[in-house]
């Protein structure tokens, strides 16, 4: 509704509506922010929860690198056990022991 000032243009005079939905307006504003907030402490939650697995599977490769390493080692070591006794085993002078 439209009422004409005496001294200036008309005013515009705030109905019900306009100022209820105003109030929705903002109740929604307020609700996205909110649900905004919530997201960017799962995101953070979850980023944290990241560089946490990556940290951990990162060691885990270096054990099974080290174990990887461990067992090449004691293949040598029975390799060369074993043909050392195979020489001792094939050898003229009898003595075993």
């Amino acid at each position: 509704m439209m009422k004409k000032s005496k001294t200036g243009p008309a005013i515009r005079k705030n109905s019900p509506n306009h100022t209820g939905d105003q109030l929705v307006e903002k109740q929604m504003h307020s609700e996205n922010n909110q649900q905004i907030s919530v997201l960017a402490e799962n995101i953070s939650s979850i980023k944290k929860l990241s560089k946490s697995i990556t940290s951990t599977l990162k060691d885990e490769e270096n054990l099974m690198d080290d174990l990887e390493n461990g067992f090449g080692k004691s293949d040598t070591m029975m390799n060369n056990t074993m043909s050392k006794l195979n020489t001792l085993m094939n050898s003229n002078s009898g003595n075993v022991l």
